[in-house]
């Protein structure tokens, strides 16, 4: 099956780059009402009627003009506009019309009832005379819309208490899923809608923090009267996503960016660094307090992300994870250096208690245990070499690398420093890893082009062959139940989804924007990613991929 967005464009037909502007208005900057109509003329007094001058979506307008040259196509827009006619949007077309031998034309149009025009709009109704006649020739009349006579109410309740929940997000939103209106609860838990457009295509997105997000998929508003909504918001469990971090070196403090899964909302987390865990100014790119993006796939993964991981049990291991340690021990002819993407929190001992962290500069890996309270380290293992990983099991007894440029798994058992390492057959380097967790690798070969599965007993199965992603460097993330596996290609910002027994490639989703970051939400029924270059966390629903969401994450 092949998932394809739907992207709504609006483009106005009428060229404006290419028609000289001579425009003068009579009776005012942009026309005036009279007896109900709406008048704009041009320097030459060529006229543009229209009326009524205000009226509702779905209405029909009569536009007539005179004084026009003769048979000449009049092409007719009109853009949103301020309240003294200044343009605020792009031109959309009504269509064209030709003028009479006496330079005189009338059209009827009907004013869309789904385009979003809250009451108080302003319209700036617009006739071009196109070439070769009459060139340059333009005239705008301005018409107000009105509101309709009818009320939306949105109530958020608790479930549990039946009360009222307050700040509350509420957003509706057109069958494009553009946004018409949006409002926030007070204490009664409410929020109300006036005057919109009526009929059955909207929906509400209702959050809050600390809740589930509710999707209303179908609100009806009324011509008339009021029309009731219950929304129903689940208190949620603690669930982030963090996207980026801001460092305060002077503060000793770090604050990151990212959003509350089930909520769907933006958050920022401050953490106040132990007096044994320092922050490296040079970690924000030499500007402290500036933006740093972290790669999920390397750094914090999990750490208050992870379902079930409690806020106030983490902030001892999410300094550490950040900041903890500066790594100054010489191995072998160069030091492990900490690097802030590198630094990965993978769990504690189950002896002793310790932190143990993992260190990978791309030259050496270190595993080490960190006492939590004065921070004090022990190596248990250095590795010298290229390695993807550490990646670890969820009871963090074993760490496992893979060998970036030789084809090597390699497994260590963290409370005792064992390692076991073996040739992959089969698999041709570089390539990059992905796992389920439950004993299951998958590794993808950048020059062929190909995904392989490897088993629990390290035995290699090639899955697909995929001519399309060789030679990229594509980010394997297996989904939550391990029957898919995710090839996210940044740069043709597409999303393959391939079955992991079949091999077959089950869907294409085409992103927004290029995907740098992939989580998917505790209880498996959304996927979010994460795009650098525009700062926004994209949700879909799984495992059907519906665009759900777009979530602009910013250290503003």
């Amino acid at each position: 099956m092949i998932w394809k967005s739907a992207v709504r464009l609006t483009i106005g037909l009428a060229i404006l780059a290419l028609i000289p502007i001579v425009i003068v208005i009579g009776l005012g900057a942009y026309g005036q009402s009279l007896g109900g109509a709406s008048t704009g003329r041009t320097e030459q007094g060529a006229e543009l009627t229209v009326l009524p001058a205000l009226g509702r979506p779905g209405e029909t307008l009569r536009i007539n003009g005179s004084g026009w040259p003769p048979r000449t196509e009049i092409r007719l827009d009109f853009t949103r506009a301020t309240r003294d006619g200044q343009t605020a949007g792009p031109p959309i077309s009504f269509g064209g019309i030709y003028t009479s031998r006496s330079g005189t034309f009338a059209s009827e149009v009907v004013l869309p009832e789904s385009l979003p025009l809250p009451p108080g709009s302003f319209l700036n109704i617009r006739a071009s005379a196109m070439r070769p006649r009459g060139a340059g020739l333009r005239a705008i009349a301005q018409f107000e819309v009105l509101g309709f006579d009818n009320e939306l109410i949105i109530n958020a309740v608790d479930p549990a208490t039946g009360g009222p929940v307050d700040a509350v997000h509420i957003e509706l939103r057109d069958r494009f899923q553009t946004v018409v209106a949006r409002d926030v609860t007070g204490r009664d838990g409410t929020v109300r809608f006036v005057g919109l457009a009526p009929g059955t295509r909207y929906s509400a997105l209702v959050r809050a923090s600390g809740r589930f997000a509710v999707r209303v998929p179908e609100v009806s508003i009324p011509e008339r009267g009021v029309s009731r909504v219950t929304a129903n918001l689940p208190v949620a469990p603690m669930e982030r996503f963090y996207v980026g971090v801001i460092v305060f070196a002077a503060e000793n403090a770090i604050e990151l960016v990212g959003i509350d899964i089930p909520a769907e909302l933006p958050v920022r987390d401050r953490i106040e660094l132990m007096p044994w865990a320092r922050v490296n100014s040079d970690s924000a790119a030499g500007a402290p307090g500036g933006l740093l993006f972290l790669d999920m796939n390397n750094a914090l993964p999990g750490i208050l992300g992870t379902p079930g991981y409690q806020l106030e049990d983490a902030g001892e291991d999410l300094a550490l994870a950040i900041s903890g340690l500066q790594v100054t021990e010489s191995l072998g002819s160069a030091g492990l250096v900490y690097e802030p993407s590198d630094g990965r929190y993978l769990g504690r001992n189950r002896m002793s208690g310790d932190l143990i962290v993992a260190m990978n500069d791309g030259l050496q890996v270190g595993i080490a245990f960190v006492n939590p309270e004065d921070g004090s380290q022990h190596w248990v293992v250095r590795l010298n070499g290229q390695f993807h990983g550490p990646y670890v099991t969820a009871d963090s007894s074993t760490a496992t690398l893979f060998g970036r440029l030789n084809a090597t798994i390699v497994e260590i058992e963290t409370t005792t420093g064992t390692i076991t390492s073996t040739k992959l057959e089969g698999i041709e380097a570089p390539y990059r890893v992905g796992a389920d967790y439950v004993g299951r690798w998958f590794a993808f070969s950048i020059p062929r082009g190909q995904l392989y599965r490897i088993d629990s007993d390290n035995s290699v199965t090639l899955l697909a062959t995929m001519p399309e992603l060789s030679n990229q460097v594509v980010r394997v993330v297996v989904g939550p139940s391990g029957a898919q596996v995710l090839l996210i290609s940044p740069r043709d910002r597409i999303v393959y989804v391939v079955d992991t027994e079949s091999g077959a490639t089950t869907a294409i989703v085409p992103t927004p924007g290029r995907i740098r970051q992939v989580v998917f939400a505790g209880d498996a029924t959304r996927l979010l990613l994460a795009s650098r270059e525009d700062r926004s966390v994209y949700v879909y629903s799984w495992p059907d991929l519906r665009p759900l969401n777009s979530i602009p994450v910013s250290a503003k």
